[in-house]
């Protein structure tokens, strides 16, 4: 290891690679997981670094294995396994689980890497809590971990923060409740109560979209701003006020939609004007819009 570190300050990149694999042949698990970071252009080799890392509990080379192992099952193991030896793996576990959709994992992960004394997962708990993932949904714990989370360096806890405090007062009054009816979206991933964007609102928003992971929470303030761009427009469907529920299919960069109003007229009106927003995501979305704004 004193060699590896000698050739690594001499940026001999190719010298520190063969005494950290020294190491790692002798049991060293950080010189097994160092020798794994610097072998990006032998990705057989760096699996084999990493797996031993593992293997000699190396929590940063267990989850270095679950962001990279090809296997999504022994990936979200590894990283499961990170999480278990040191807390501050515990993030990169979370968001490894979230994107095989092993919610309950992530979550569980999530909470063991967001306590009094870590923080580095607090935004995906966040993130994870807002959308009831994993088990049940509590936007008003989500908030405050996702400002600490912001605050841990977190970037997207720092974008989700802000639409979802507004989201947190909605869902705590009465008239949040996400209507039922033929324009709803079936086993929604993402719910939001209330999203606004540039003082443009929506309410009840329900979507199903493709790709998921941490980046579905950032649809609504998008869908917001889209939307709102026509909001003139929408205005002119119903001049004396009024409400309509929508739903819209996002797919090849088109947008189609069914539309409930006070009369056909308004409908057809909302459906024209659904047809112009430019899709954020492919997928499906169900939105309750005041005609009035």
């Amino acid at each position: 290891m004193t060699e590896a570190k000698r050739a690594l300050d001499a940026g001999d990149a190719v010298r520190a690679v063969e005494f950290l694999g020294l190491a790692c042949d002798h049991g060293d698990a950080v010189g097994c997981n160092e020798a794994g970071a610097l072998l990006e252009n032998d990705p057989t080799q760096r699996l084999a670094r990493l797996r031993r890392a593992c293997e000699l509990d190396e929590p940063f080379g267990c989850a270095n294995l679950g962001l990279l192992a090809p296997d999504r099952r022994e990936g979200l193991d590894a990283a499961e396994k990170g999480c278990n030896l040191d807390p501050k793996v515990c993030d990169s576990g979370a968001r490894v689980a979230i994107d095989a959709k092993e919610w309950v994992r992530a979550r569980a992960m999530a909470e063991r890497g967001c306590t009094d004394t870590v923080d580095v997962a607090c935004g995906s708990l966040g993130a994870l809590l807002a959308g009831g993932r994993g088990g049940p949904k509590d936007t008003a714990r989500a908030v405050p971990l996702l400002e600490r989370g912001c605050k841990a360096g977190d970037e997207t806890a720092c974008k989700n923060v802000q639409f979802l405090q507004p989201v947190a007062g909605a869902e705590s009054s009465a008239d949040a409740t996400v209507p039922t009816g033929e324009l709803e979206v079936p086993n929604a991933s993402l719910t939001i109560g209330s999203v606004s964007a540039d003082g443009f609102t929506l309410r009840d928003l329900a979507c199903n979209l493709e790709g998921g992971g941490l980046n579905a929470f950032m649809a609504g303030p998008l869908l917001a701003t889209t939307v709102g761009v026509q909001k003139a427009a929408l205005r002119k469907c119903a001049p004396k006020g009024g409400e309509a529920r929508v739903l819209f299919t996002m797919r090849g960069g088109k947008t189609d939609a069914r539309a409930k109003a006070a009369t056909p007229a308004i409908e057809a009106c909302v459906v024209k004007v659904m047809k112009t927003v430019a899709p954020v995501s492919d997928g499906t979305c169900a939105v309750t819009i005041d005609l009035r704004q």
